[in-house]
């Protein structure tokens, strides 16, 4: 570290010789990673990611406990309702996602039950990312419609699965996935700092 520090000197020096004008009044205070990382440890990240954590290891669990395919699924089911940075922003993705995955599972019942073969199903799969791409910037719900056959169908690509059982693991694990994002919107908040008592007037 020192020798780079030289040797950055050096060209700061050599650019000063040039005589070329400066848009910096002043150089850069110098400091090291864990005087950044020190300074940045109580920034306002913390909560988020532990909530984030919390949701994720509980929807987890939770749907290993109950005997559910895919708990992954749970896990990202509770991640994706806490984007929002509001309690009632979380409500309503979780509404979302929820109804729209089960939706969505419905309709990838039959896809996944038809006998479409590998480049077949590529198609779909190709045709429903398209379709998503152009209404999930407008409606989230009605994106999942979509989002969830074609994660179904790529999942079926590489394990195949009784389709029914599939369609449901994937409904049942988003909707206690959402279900947990909500309770850690609810329950991991930050602390509201007590009003200061207000002095009476002196006389």
């Amino acid at each position: 570290m020192p020798a780079l520090a030289r040797e950055l000197d050096a060209v700061e020096r050599a650019l000063d010789a040039t005589g070329a004008p400066r848009t910096d009044a002043a150089p850069a205070a110098r400091t090291t990673l864990r005087a950044q990382a020190r300074s940045r440890a109580s920034g306002p990240w913390r909560l988020p990611t532990a909530r984030v954590g919390v949701a994720g290891v509980v929807a987890c669990a939770v749907a290993v406990v109950a005997g559910l395919g895919h708990a992954a699924w749970a896990t990202m089911g509770s991640t994706a309702v806490l984007q929002g940075d509001s309690a009632r922003h979380a409500v309503v993705r979780a509404l979302q996602r929820g109804a729209g995955t089960v939706a969505g599972a419905l309709v990838a019942w039959p896809l996944l039950a038809a006998p479409l073969g590998f480049w077949g199903t590529a198609a779909v799969v190709v045709v429903l990312q398209t379709v998503t791409e152009t209404i999930v910037g407008r409606h989230y719900g009605v994106a999942m419609l979509t989002i969830t056959p074609m994660a179904l169908l790529m999942t079926s690509l590489a394990h195949p699965a009784d389709p029914s059982a599939l369609a449901l693991d994937r409904a049942l694990d988003t909707v206690l996935g959402a279900i947990v994002g909500v309770l850690a919107v609810v329950l991991v908040h930050p602390r509201r700092s007590a009003r200061p008592r207000s002095t009476p007037a002196s006389p």
